[in-house]
């Protein structure tokens, strides 16, 4: 005989995100506080030790700590696999250092970083990790990594994973700078009275003008947002029908050899008491065209030797090789940041009359070993 409905009990909590429970201003003030109880606690004092801090998300989650980590003697350095190459910025690389990491789930990512390391004559003797499942440490420190030393400041018991891994990604979503820093972004702090709107459609309008866009704002998802926090997307699909002159004559040759894939501005609004913050993030992931199409050109400055992957990656390429090709995401930032300073031509004058403005320019810079 079948149980009648009425009768099966129900646990209302499956059908709860915990996570939406949680205040995403607690997320912050939580994480900030765990992970300096976890850099104060884990790292002992040692005089010219390197650490390697793994992008991207781990820089975002240890940026605030790093003055810590050096007066305790570390030098932070940053580094990322990508494209079958360790980039590195920050410091200088000896043959034996640690490793700081954010979080580690199945731990292929942190193996292969660490065997290409290895490969590299640079050796890890130990891995620093803010957050670890429990089932990845035995892996960890078995087979071609067992003489790594692990040192975890949170282990996540089996099943738990998802909620932490979507708590330190609403930690991420609560900050100005963005999550994927090979991006240009700039930092506006405005002190007179401006209201969110006033931004908006004084972002939405600059790049109508500029790019001849139709654009409009696209409402990301606020789950994750404080009260006073504003985030939204302007999609530019019509990138090449740039109207000002000038952009175009910067970008427009690069926009036949590239096929910009989704190109977007990400604008996310903090209000305060003395004003407003903002951040405009320029993202247009590019693809070349054809297999020649980004060869060097006669007094071509797109890429520059301290940021381009290719002429500073170690790899079995000649060196004269590799100096004489073109870096697609040198283009990619070349245009990103082009297309930010003109925006910035246009807005800036506005709101320097509406209070005091303060702008913070970030250009990506990438080294590999």
């Amino acid at each position: 005989m079948a149980t009648p409905l009425s009768k099966i009990p129900i646990n209302f909590k499956q059908f709860i995100d915990p996570i939406r429970s949680l205040k995403p201003e607690d997320i912050v003030v939580q994480t900030e506080i765990d992970v300096a109880g976890f850099i104060e606690r884990e790292f002992e004092p040692k005089p010219k030790q390197a650490v390697l801090i793994l992008e991207k998300k781990a820089r975002l989650l240890f940026q605030p700590f790093l003055p810590r980590l050096v007066v305790k003697g570390y030098s932070p350095v940053f580094v990322r696999k990508l494209r079958e190459a360790v980039w590195t910025k920050g410091g200088r690389i000896t043959k034996k250092y640690s490793l700081l990491t954010d979080w580690i789930n199945t731990g292929e990512e942190i193996s292969s970083l660490i065997l290409h390391l290895r490969n590299q004559n640079c050796e890890i003797d130990k891995v620093y990790c803010y957050a670890v499942c429990e089932d990845t440490i035995a892996m960890l420190t078995s087979g071609p990594l067992k003489k790594v030393q692990i040192v975890v400041g949170n282990k996540i018991k089996p099943g738990d994973p998802t909620f932490f891994s979507r708590k330190l990604q609403a930690y991420y979503q609560c900050l100005l700078d963005p999550i994927d820093i090979d991006n240009a972004y700039d930092i506006y702090q405005i002190g007179g009275k401006t209201t969110p709107n006033e931004i908006k459609e004084l972002v939405q309008l600059s790049c109508q003008k500029l790019l001849g866009s139709s654009a409009k704002f696209e409402f990301g998802d606020h789950q994750f947002l404080p009260a006073n926090m504003e985030s939204v997307h302007l999609d530019l699909e019509d990138l090449c029908s740039i109207s000002d002159e000038s952009l175009k004559a910067k970008i427009d040759h690069w926009l036949t050899k590239i096929e910009v894939e989704y190109p977007h501005i990400t604008l996310k609004i903090v209000s305060g008491k003395g004003g407003l913050r903002f951040s405009l993030d320029c993202c247009f992931p590019t693809t070349p065209l054809h297999r020649n199409s980004l060869k060097p050109e006669k007094g071509c400055n797109v890429c520059k030797p301290t940021q381009c992957y290719i002429k500073l990656n170690k790899s079995k390429m000649p060196l004269e090789r590799r100096w004489k090709m073109l870096c697609p995401l040198c283009v990619e930032n070349y245009i990103e940041r082009s297309v930010l300073d003109k925006i910035n031509e246009v807005i800036a004058p506005i709101l320097s009359e509406k209070g005091g403005l303060t702008v913070q320019k970030n250009n990506p810079v990438q080294r590999v070993i």
